[in-house]
C-alpha cells in the first residue's frame, strides 16, 4: 500500500513538473487582459481560496526566475498583475468576501510593479525594447492602459473593503505614473491617458486626470 502511495505521489509530482516547464517560457503580449470600462474576467481557473493555488503561484514564481529581459520581467509582472485582479474582480461581482491574503498578495504585485516601472530609464529602454515592443511608446502606452484600469480596480475595492494594503498599492501605481512622466514623453501624457480612455472606451481614464491634479499629468 505504501509502495502504490508513492508511486502515485511521484505522478502527481510528475504531472506538475510537467506543467511548470511547459509554462516557463509563456510571456504574455499586449492583446491580454482588461479591456473597455469593466475589468474583463481572465476566468482565472483556480482562484486564491483553491488549495492548489499554491501550484499557479510557484508557476508563476518559476516563470519569473527564467526571465532575464528586464522589459520581459516587466510584462510579465504586468501579466500577473492582470491576473490577481481578474480574481479580486471576479469576488467583486460575486458579492464574496476578499480575503486578507488576496489583498495582500495584489498589493504586493502591484508595489513590485511599481518598483520597476520606477527603475526604467531611456537606457534600459534602448537596450532591451526591441525584444517585446516595436518602440518605447508602444510600452508607456501599454503601462499606462495597465495602471489606469488596477487604479480604477483598487477604488471599487475600497468602496467594499477598508484596505490600508490597497490604498499603498494605489498610492504606488500613481507613483508609477509619474515615474513614466519622467522619461520626457511626446505626446504628454495627458495626451496619452486621453488617448487611452478613447481606446478603451474608459471615462474614468479622463476622470483620473481631473480628480488626481497632479503635475506630472500637463
Amino acid at each position: 500500500m505504501k509502495a502504490e502511495n508513492k508511486q502515485n505521489h511521484r505522478k502527481v509530482a510528475a504531472i506538475i513538473s510537467i506543467l511548470i516547464l511547459t509554462s516557463l517560457f509563456v510571456i504574455p503580449n499586449s492583446a491580454f487582459a482588461f479591456t473597455n470600462q469593466q475589468i474583463t474576467k481572465n476566468n482565472p481557473a483556480v482562484l486564491p481560496e483553491n488549495p492548489f493555488y499554491v501550484f499557479k503561484s510557484w508557476t508563476r514564481d518559476i516563470q519569473n526566475f527564467f526571465i532575464s529581459n528586464p522589459i520581459k520581467k516587466l510584462m510579465f509582472n504586468a501579466h500577473v498583475l492582470d491576473q490577481k485582479g481578474a480574481e479580486i474582480a471576479i469576488a467583486l461581482d460575486l458579492s464574496s468576501k476578499i480575503s486578507d491574503t488576496t489583498l495582500q498578495n495584489y498589493s504586493a504585485t502591484s508595489l513590485a510593479l511599481a518598483d520597476k516601472i520606477s527603475k526604467l530609464s531611456p537606457e534600459i529602454l534602448q537596450a532591451n525594447i526591441s525584444l517585446v515592443f516595436d518602440t518605447s511608446d508602444q510600452l508607456i502606452d501599454y503601462l499606462l492602459g495597465r495602471l489606469i484600469i488596477h487604479i480604477q480596480l483598487q477604488d471599487k475595492i475600497l468602496e467594499s473593503v477598508d484596505s490600508d494594503k490597497i490604498r499603498q498599492a494605489r498610492t504606488a501605481l500613481v507613483g508609477a505614473i509619474s515615474d513614466l512622466a519622467e522619461l520626457d514623453l511626446d505626446p504628454s501624457l495627458s495626451e496619452r491617458i486621453q488617448m487611452i480612455a478613447r481606446s478603451q472606451g474608459n471615462d474614468f481614464a479622463l476622470q483620473f486626470i481631473e480628480t488626481e491634479k497632479a503635475p506630472f499629468i500637463e
